[in-house]
């Protein structure tokens, strides 16, 4: 059992600051999914690679080439762990049916973007989405200004439909 078994979202956000010096860009998205923790963590964790994020993926194939990071590759599913790569991000973080924190870090902007389930009973679970950005030089924020719309969409879009899928799943 990990020290983080029994995280709270502020305990969540903390932890994301240890990964992001300065974060001067956060987007927060939450909803709740009427599936246990477990079966929502099951499609969490499988994110990227060939299943793609689960919205647009060719959005954010394009943002990660505009990062100059993204290299596509197929990512065969296995337990994710702290190091592993995922798209343009690195695992950062992780916690079985608990939360996933992905670091991206590239020249212009240092960021995470997590997911966090919080437990509602049996058959509910609160899923949040959580993107922090801190940006290294003005390109950064040039950067920041055309993604960051495009970034508020897909995130609420990658929610609904992990709702839908966690949902169906049971």
């Amino acid at each position: 059992m990990s020290i983080y078994s029994l995280i709270t979202p502020v305990e969540f956000i903390n932890l994301i600051y240890n990964h992001v010096d300065n974060p001067e860009i956060t987007i927060n998205r939450h909803i709740e999914i009427s599936a246990p923790a477990e079966s929502v963590f099951h499609l969490v964790e499988r994110i990227g690679g060939d299943n793609g994020w689960y919205t647009f993926n060719w959005m954010l194939k394009l943002r990660g080439m505009m990062s100059g990071k993204f290299k596509p590759y197929q990512r065969e599913y296995k337990i994710l762990t702290v190091g592993d790569d995922v798209d343009f991000f690195k695992v950062a973080d992780i916690e079985k049916d608990k939360y996933l924190l992905l670091k991206f870090n590239d020249n212009r902007l240092d960021g995470v973007f997590g997911f966090y389930l919080e437990k509602r009973g049996v058959q509910k679970t609160m899923l949040y989405a959580c993107t922090y950005f801190g940006f290294k030089n003005s390109s950064g924020k040039l950067y920041w200004r055309f993604v960051n719309p495009f970034d508020k969409f897909l995130q609420k879009r990658m929610l609904s439909n992990i709702k839908r899928l966690s949902e169906n799943m049971i």
